[in-house]
């Protein structure tokens, strides 16, 4: 997916907009000439109720009121809607509902405060919240500025080029999110205009499959709408941090920006620098700010994680191995005898390896397995006691690899060790009894534990 530059979102740092003058009347909505009761969401104007804002096209978008106190009923929040940001109202409207073959959206419009000074850089942005009950969700919810006023009151849709637009998706339903970011004022705009304004073929649209999400549409809440101008004359130079990329194990990137001349930069864990060296899968972001006015783009690295098979080793004539790499991902493997089970049983000596397919980096390890003669089967018991028979304790294949032997009596005592055995420990220097012993070979990796019983009468 390619890493969207976007002028949206999370901003990094603290910069209190309270010194800049607000070109926008009523900005929180808090300024009503009416209260909005009893109404349905339909049917009405808010320019009847807000001062400063209106409708200038055929949808009509919504006044919503969280303060209980006031005697309304259906204007208020006891649908579940969130709190308003600042104040007790907020406006909300469609930016996508499928309606008679038809694609709605709803715009609120207003004329500034003053005109935009040709030239100068402003600073734009107002909080947006999804509505938890809408079932889609969309991108391009825009900030248009012009000279006129757009209208179009036989329609539902104005098509125009935003200065200000959301490019990614809006769909966190936990909190109020600033769409933001600054613009060259090339015309004395006099009219703020908030809305989709891209055409339907370039706006984004995402269902969302969840219990209790029923309204086909994308309906968005807006509070606390800013324009301002920038405490810069630079406008940040837009930057691109490049594709999302896939790395092999060990490998890195490092990402770089075009460094400006009094911006600051901020990455996802809090670095200030201009430069950043990936080494670990993630969702890598940078903002680069100037005044008022901010730039976020982003890329997501996937590192292929290794795949790893045990140490070589040897086993004992009969036995079996069964492999299982350690991976981390659900990726097919494939092995070297042309399986793709999660695991391969080893029965014979030889070099086996397992490879995971990847268009990006080789990801593969080999074992290699050998046998050999191991001891065979341990007696439990032999008879000291001079006779020549069966005097030593004689364990087969003992000696074909050296071997460890340890024995220790019935209260954990060592009384014999032996570096390589020889089958010849006789129990001299000890009494009848039942004993335990170790049996260990470094080479193979491998104890053989067991009790043999001494009978010297």
């Amino acid at each position: 997916m390619k890493s969207t530059l976007y002028l949206f979102l999370l901003i990094f740092f603290t910069i209190s907009s309270a010194n800049a003058q607000n070109l926008v009347l009523n900005p929180g909505f808090e300024d009503y000439k009416k209260l909005p009761c009893n109404l349905r969401r339909v049917n009405y104007l808010i320019e009847d109720y807000l001062q400063g804002w209106y409708s200038p096209t055929f949808g009509t978008p919504d006044i919503w009121i969280s303060d209980r106190t006031k005697v309304c009923s259906s204007s208020t929040y006891s649908n579940g809607l969130p709190e308003a940001r600042t104040g007790n109202f907020i406006v909300g409207m469609l930016n996508y509902l499928p309606y008679g073959g038809k694609i709605v959206r709803e715009y609120m419009q207003i004329s500034l405060k003053e005109k935009l000074r040709v030239g100068r850089i402003y600073h734009a942005e107002m909080y947006v919240f999804v509505d938890p009950f809408s079932s889609i969700r969309t991108n391009n919810l825009g900030m248009h500025f012009s000279t006129k006023p757009l209208r179009d009151s036989a329609s539902y849709q104005l098509l125009a080029k935003p200065q200000i637009n959301s490019q990614v998706v809006l769909k966190d339903t936990l909190r109020w999110q600033k769409v933001s970011g600054c613009f060259r004022a090339d015309s004395s705009f006099s009219y703020l205009t908030i809305g989709n304004f891209i055409d339907d073929a370039h706006t984004r649209i995402e269902r969302i499959i969840k219990p209790g999400y029923n309204a086909i549409e994308a309906y968005y809440l807006l509070d606390d709408i800013l324009v301002s101008e920038a405490q810069t004359d630079e406008l940040i130079t837009a930057f691109d941090l490049g594709q999302d990329s896939t790395l092999c194990t060990e490998q890195t990137l490092k990402l770089l920006i075009p460094g400006q001349s009094g911006v600051r930069y901020r990455w996802q864990d809090g670095r200030v620098t201009s430069s950043y060296t990936v080494s670990q899968s993630g969702l890598y972001s940078v903002t680069a700010t100037a005044g008022l006015c901010s730039v976020t783009d982003s890329i997501r690295v996937t590192i292929e994680p290794p795949v790893h098979l045990p140490a070589d080793t040897v086993l004992c004539q009969g036995e079996t191995l069964t492999l299982t790499p350690n991976y981390p991902a659900k990726r097919a493997l494939l092995w070297s005898d042309g399986s793709q089970d999660s695991t391969l049983t080893v029965s014979q000596a030889g070099t086996y390896s397992v490879r995971v397919p990847s268009a990006f980096c080789p990801i593969a390890d080999t074992i290699t397995v050998r046998y050999d003669d191991c001891p065979g089967a341990v007696p439990n018991v032999f008879t000291p006691n001079g006779d020549g028979k069966n005097d030593a304790f004689v364990i087969p294949n003992i000696q074909s690899r050296p071997w460890r032997l340890e024995v220790y009596n019935r209260w954990g005592r060592r009384v014999y060790d032996a570096r390589p055995y020889a089958n010849d420990w006789r129990a001299e220097d000890v009494p009848s009894g039942v004993y335990y012993y170790g049996l260990t070979n470094d080479d193979l990796k491998r104890t053989i534990k067991g009790w043999v019983t001494v009978i010297k009468e």
